[in-house]
């Protein structure tokens, strides 16, 4: 039999009331399962309205609670059902919530049945059901889930793994005993008649209190620091949103039902293995319920990196933000993305080639394929950063740069004619477009000459007797 169609037929049983009337004029037990006797003929209290709070904590965990109580019009007994569901997000790595359910029937101030499930992060599950001193045939089922496989024992009896959407007829114990049947008084199949119905009324009635801020309007570095700032993009928590957990909440409430179902409908009329196998078929469905809407837009608006349906969800980006590098790292509105690198800020440009690739460079800044290193720098010849104070018309004299602070100035040249656009090392002059030493006046085709040019284009030195003497 399919998940599916399980789910249904214990829903059917639940719906349609398979169980004894709780109208009945006599019964076999009385108030709280004592000895038989007349039935109280008491006026039918009308039900306490079906209380019903989901919370939505801070860091996107959320919390149900559900109280359901019904009192018996000729039996007088009180039954109270109490639900208690606990939806965790373990971290921002996409990691699968972890999910704790527990259920609790009493009739008066006795424990009737009690189920505890667990979804864990990895997809096994958990389960344990605990029959009350009212019911006669079982008193405890634990179970795990690996892979839609359930093992597990009743009353410490092993029973042999099955798929969860197996025919629970088949099922078989490793002793090679008959599965237990379960017994109780008729007066509390009668209690449980329509409690069902109240516990989905209560559900269909939570009010959701949600965080007082929500995450999906905020992330990481929303403001950028300066246009020197390298930002490498954030992870974004899309999976703590509202829409995430409120898509939770409703994914969830089915399967509540449906254990609902199990536990007031199949773990009574049913053996022991039957109601294992209903409540293992109900947290088995929640796996893909939530992985529903983790795969989804509601938690996952904008997917930046790989997931595997269902216990790996993708990591993502918020709606309104970019993915950087499809490994989870986003850009903030507004930003745009450079070389699977870095986000770019408005005042910034991406340096997309060169050995400066996937740089973001104030746009001031940008020369050619690199990125200038400060704000006072000038782009010489679209291609050489060059300090103000080096630029030469489109040449730069000090290609590498001083510097900040200590050691020798490594700026040897500097810029002797800005018109011809010459450097010249320190103490020499630009003549004619030479750099020349400083005893020189002219030049004579192309040479510096300290004295005058002679009719063949060459310089005649005029030199003192001084410098006559030194030469000898």
């Amino acid at each position: 039999m399919s998940l599916v169609n399980l789910l249904w037929v214990v829903l059917f049983f639940v719906a349609h009331g398979n169980f004894a009337i709780c109208a009945r004029a006599f019964v076999r037990g009385a108030p709280d399962g004592g000895p038989s006797g007349q039935a109280k003929h008491t006026s039918s209290p009308t039900p306490s309205a079906p209380a019903c709070h989901v919370g939505i904590e801070a860091d996107g965990s959320i919390r149900r609670h559900v109280d359901v109580k019904k009192v018996c019009k000729f039996t007088g007994n009180l039954i109270t059902v109490t639900v208690d569901q606990y939806i965790k997000r373990n971290n921002v790595s996409s990691d699968f919530p972890n999910s704790d359910l527990r259920i609790h029937v009493r009739m008066g101030s006795k424990e009737l049945v009690s189920t505890h499930t667990t979804l864990n992060p990895n997809g096994s599950k958990y389960g344990s059901i605990q029959w009350g001193p009212l019911v006669r045939g079982a008193k405890l089922a634990t179970f795990n889930i690996n892979n839609g496989t359930v093992s597990g024992n009743v009353d410490d009896r092993r029973f042999n793994p099955f798929r969860h959407y197996d025919n629970v007829a088949g099922v078989t114990f490793v002793d090679g005993g008959p599965s237990p049947t379960l017994h109780a008084a008729p007066n509390i199949t009668d209690a449980l008649q329509g409690l069902d119905q109240l516990v989905v009324r209560a559900l269909g009635s939570c009010e959701v209190a949600a965080p007082p801020f929500d995450r999906a309007a905020t992330s990481a570095h929303l403001m950028p620091r300066s246009n020197r700032h390298q930002d490498s993009g954030h992870f974004s928590d899309t999976y703590t949103t509202s829409s995430c957990s409120i898509c939770k909440i409703g994914a969830t409430a089915t399967i509540v039902t449906a254990e609902i179902a199990c536990v007031l409908g199949t773990c009574w009329w049913s053996f022991g293995a039957g109601c294992v196998a209903c409540t293992a078929a109900a947290v088995a469905a929640e796996t893909a319920a939530i992985a529903a809407c983790e795969f989804s837009n509601a938690c996952c608006p904008n997917v930046c990196g790989a997931g595997s349906f269902p216990l790996k969800p993708p990591t993502c980006c918020f709606g309104n933000e970019i993915c950087l590098d499809g490994q989870g790292h986003c850009c903030t509105a507004g930003q745009q993305t450079c070389g699977g690198r870095e986000c770019c800020n408005s005042d910034q440009s991406c340096i997309s080639t060169g050995p400066q690739q996937g740089t973001c460079c104030p746009s001031t800044s940008v020369c050619g394929n690199q990125c200038c290193p400060s704000d006072t720098d000038l782009c010489v010849a679209n291609s050489v950063c060059c300090d103000s104070a080096d630029a030469c018309g489109s040449k730069c004299c000090n290609p590498t740069k001083p510097p900040s602070s200590g050691g020798p100035d490594l700026r040897l040249f500097f810029c002797a004619d800005p018109v011809k656009e010459v450097c010249c090392m320190s103490g020499q002059k630009a003549i004619d477009g030479v750099c020349c030493d400083s005893g020189s006046s002219i030049t004579c085709n192309g040479e510096c000459c300290r004295g005058s040019c002679g009719a063949d284009g060459r310089c005649q030195s005029h030199i003192t007797d001084e410098e006559c003497f030194a030469k000898g």
